[in-house]
């Protein structure tokens, strides 16, 4: 009968076999790790001690073990590292794994065998250890240099030839059982159960593994438990044999090795750290090489085009009709260079996201997907004031990738985006009523080069010290909900009455009706402003008065000149569009403003209307519609 302190080992040992199991259904590849690297550390540990206990040892039965245990532990390294998906043999395919995995077999199998031969009598360490290094040296020259026959083909899977050397192995094994019960008198009863339940186990590794048909199915999850059991009971047949002199050497040994594990973690954790950061860094660098390239493609590519169709507007007013029809024809390749390069900017870094914020960088999102990918996009954002400009930039990547990710893997046409303030903290939630899938079965980061979108979602949301939660279920729909710590950014406070106090001086005479229209352009871009000035100068009743580069200018022209006119910019440094047209409206309300830019957003439009702009258009458009909106004025005037 076992007592209560024999249970306690098996109990666990079956639990970890459970894990083990649990683990392989959910990655194979980790659990082919785990299992090895567990048969590997044990298998040298058992030749140490042995090595290390020689002198003491009646014969030589347990050395001759321990010699086939560390051959074949180096041999299941390089199995290790050739399985198809680690990274030390890349071109490998599973043939170099399996032709190390069979010698790995025979050292151990044969080595059962041969230790009864020296059962009763001692061995040469030194020989014996030279011995094994020759065949070692043999095999690993034969596996290279392609002279070893093949144990897997690809498309045709395990090969006679490793089932015939799985045959072997089986027939040492069988051979070993033999030997224990003839000899079974040479044991303590504990020692010959454990040595019996090994060799059963080892046999039954390699049984199962001769009916294998792939790398990686059920059948080799049974034969590595069935090896991490062996080996178990390997090193529980050393510790019972009753080493009592040896024990303190034991026990240093393990005290050592679990000193260099604690090393080796704090290493690893270390790295982490490192890889971690270095991973946030580069998602960082990602961003703002996007919003430097939409920066480019904004500040000076539309710009210089624009101002270029600016141009190409004088030269061709007063040309002859060919002349005209170029001219024509290359407006309209500048206006499709203009949209391409507009679009690609939006997907770069969208403007409206850096000068309005995430509220509205996501509702521009939404009306996005649906315009180019035919999702609608239900949205429920509550008012989350000013953020970060990184917060607000992660928070907008994320749900780019994640809308994408509903057209591209979940087959909907609607999903569904909310954005609100839990807790005290910020949580973007994104769900469809899609196919749906299980998290635990999604592919792991690099597996078949995928995985890379969610793991860059989680790196980022690492740095704000966020996290990202999946619930999804085949056949019931996705939720994908984001939370943040809130980090509101200061509020750039402009004292409206400061700038008129500083640049307000007294009004001039308001403008006779029947003068022309006086103009003042505001634009940041020189070679913008000088092409509107062209254009508009060669209409014979519009003066161009004055230009400014930025709201806080063009606030300072209105008060000293009171135009009738002002072509305000949306974006611009300093102060832009929208606050300077609500201060000079504020005290100026005659003054007409007509809002420009290079986008066509609706929201854009709405701000600046808001601010008390008469209209809104945009720079690429017709030069007749922009002189026609500011002619409309000088009817307001006249009447």
């Amino acid at each position: 009968m076992l007592s209560d302190r024999d249970w306690l080992p098996i109990l666990l040992g079956l639990l970890g076999l459970a894990g083990l199991y649990a683990v392989g259904q959910y990655n194979f590849l980790l659990f082919h790790g785990l299992s090895e690297a567990y048969s590997i550390i044990i298998a040298i540990a058992v030749f140490v001690i042995f090595w290390n206990t020689r002198q003491l040892l009646q014969n030589s039965l347990y050395l001759v073990v321990g010699f086939g245990c560390l051959f074949g532990g180096i041999f299941d390294l390089i199995y290790i590292f050739a399985y198809p998906g680690m990274s030390m043999f890349p071109d490998a395919d599973g043939n170099l794994a399996l032709q190390a995995k069979t010698v790995a077999q025979w050292y151990v199998s044969l080595s059962c065998v041969g230790a009864f031969l020296y059962l009763r009598r001692g061995a040469n360490p030194t020989r014996a250890l030279l011995v094994y290094s020759a065949i070692a040296a043999i095999a690993l020259e034969a596996i290279f240099s392609g002279i070893f026959p093949d144990c897997f083909q690809e498309g045709v899977g395990i090969t006679a030839f490793e089932r015939i050397g799985l045959a072997i192995s089986c027939s040492a094994y069988l051979a070993s059982l033999v030997l224990l019960i003839r000899n079974r008198g040479e044991f303590e009863s504990r020692v010959y159960k454990i040595m019996l339940a090994t060799l059963i186990a080892f046999f039954v590794q390699d049984a199962v593994s001769a009916v294998a048909v792939d790398m990686d199915g059920f059948a080799r999850i049974v034969a590595h438990l069935c090896q991490v059991a062996a080996i178990y009971f390997v090193y529980k047949v050393f510790v019972e044999v009753g080493l009592r002199k040896p024990y303190d050497l034991l026990f240093r040994n393990l005290q050592q090795s679990a000193e260099e594990i604690r090393q080796i973690n704090t290493t690893l954790q270390q790295r982490t750290t490192q890889l971690r950061a270095l991973a946030g860094e580069l998602t960082l660098s990602e961003q703002r090489e996007r919003r430097r390239l939409a920066k480019i493609l904004h500040d000076h590519l539309q710009q210089i085009l624009v101002g270029s169709k600016f141009r190409l507007t004088v030269l061709g007013r007063g040309a002859d009709e060919i002349t005209k029809q170029g001219v024509k024809e290359v407006e309209e390749l500048i206006d499709e260079s203009i949209r391409i390069s507009r679009s690609l900017t939006a997907e770069l870094s969208p403007p409206i996201l850096h000068e309005a914020g995430l509220r509205a960088g996501l509702e521009w999102l939404g009306k996005r997907m649906a315009d180019t990918h035919a999702l609608f996009v239900e949205l429920n954002l509550d008012d989350i004031g000013n953020l970060p400009e990184s917060t607000s930039v992660v928070l907008y990547e994320a749900a780019r990738e994640l809308l994408f990710n509903a057209v591209k893997h979940a087959k909907v046409r609607s999903a569904c985006l909310s954005l609100r303030q839990v807790d005290g903290a910020l949580q973007l939630s994104i769900s469809d009523e899609g196919i749906g899938f299980d998290p635990e079965a999604l592919p792991r980061v690099g597996e078949s080069g995928t995985g890379y979108g969610l793991f860059g979602i989680r790196e980022r949301l690492y740095l704000l010290g966020g996290n990202l939660e999946i619930r999804s279920a085949p056949g019931q729909g996705s939720r994908f909900v984001i939370t943040v710590p809130i980090e509101h950014a200061p509020a750039e406070e402009l004292s409206r009455k400061s700038i008129f106090e500083k640049f307000y001086v007294e009004k001039s005479m308001p403008p006779v009706p029947d003068k022309k229209i006086r103009l003042v352009i505001a634009d940041d871009h020189a070679v913008v402003r000088q092409g509107l000035s062209r254009v508009l100068a060669s209409e014979g009743d519009i003066d161009v008065i004055g230009l400014a580069a930025n709201g806080r200018e063009a606030v300072e022209i209105s008060t000293k000149l009171i135009p009738d006119v002002i072509l305000m910019d949306f974006s611009m440094p300093v102060l832009n569009g929208v606050e300077a047209t609500r201060m000079i409206k504020n005290e100026f309300p005659d003054i007409c403003i007509i809002g420009l830019s290079m986008f066509e957003e609706a929201e854009r439009a709405q701000a600046m209307r808001d601010a008390g702009a008469s209209d809104y258009l945009t720079k690429s458009g017709p030069i007749e519609a922009l002189v026609n909106a500011i002619r409309k004025e000088r009817q307001r005037f006249t009447k």
